[in-house]
């Protein structure tokens, strides 16, 4: 859901603030992988490069698994600028205006690339996308029984120390270090490949499925 799309269910406060989680994490996992921004003296893009990056976020990165990428996404956020612009710029304008800000001429995104800036961004980022960033570990977040759409979380501190360790190129492989987009695009893989291939079982699972075979 971090792209324009329909509501079926009524207004609920806990789905909303979920989905409002969601959105952040994704325009803050765009921030920090944008092929536009790699260039570490680059701090502008368009509006649409943004929405264009975060249109990407579930697509393998891995060139073995690109393969895999099903989905054809060109013309996507040129189709549905204005509702990508009614979903992300109020995100843009209160918890990330004062790392971002947008230009109103030209439709420029400027991002602040200083450390500060950095951490906070990166603090936004999902729990779960943290919790598969080592090499050679698949974690999916658990569900807290206190609340339905609520997940266990790191606390505050737990999750500075994951963003740190992530900024600086800490807790990585000796044999294999990489750098922050390379580490999220990893756990982003990872995620795909576990979400995916449940949902292969599931269907393999279905009634459907086994009579066809």
């Amino acid at each position: 859901m971090m792209r324009p799309h329909s509501t079926l269910l009524g207004e609920d406060a806990e789905l909303h603030e979920c989905q409002q989680r969601n959105l952040n994490s994704a325009l803050a996992f765009s921030l920090l992988t944008s092929p536009k921004l790699l260039n570490a003296d680059k701090s502008v893009l368009t509006e649409q490069d943004l929405y264009e990056t975060i249109v990407q976020i579930p697509h393998y990165q891995q060139k073995q698994l690109q393969l895999l990428n099903k989905e054809d996404e060109d013309g996507v956020v040129e189709d549905n600028l204005e509702e990508f612009q009614k979903m992300y710029r109020p995100l843009i304008q209160n918890e990330f205006s004062d790392v971002m800000q947008i230009n109103g001429a030209d439709g420029s995104v400027e991002i602040s690339r200083e450390a500060w800036a950095q951490r906070k961004i990166a603090m936004m980022v999902n729990d779960n996308v943290f919790k598969n960033l080592q090499w050679g570990s698949i974690s999916v977040s658990s569900f807290d029984p206190q609340a339905i759409v609520s997940k266990d979380e790191f606390t505050t501190d737990e999750k500075a120390k994951l963003v740190e360790g992530l900024l600086t190129g800490e807790s990585q492989s000796n044999v294999e270090p990489l750098s922050v987009e390379g580490r999220l695009d990893r756990a982003r893989d990872k995620i795909l490949i576990l979400h995916r291939n449940t949902k292969i079982l599931l269907f393999m699972l279905t009634g459907p499925f086994l009579v066809i075979f």
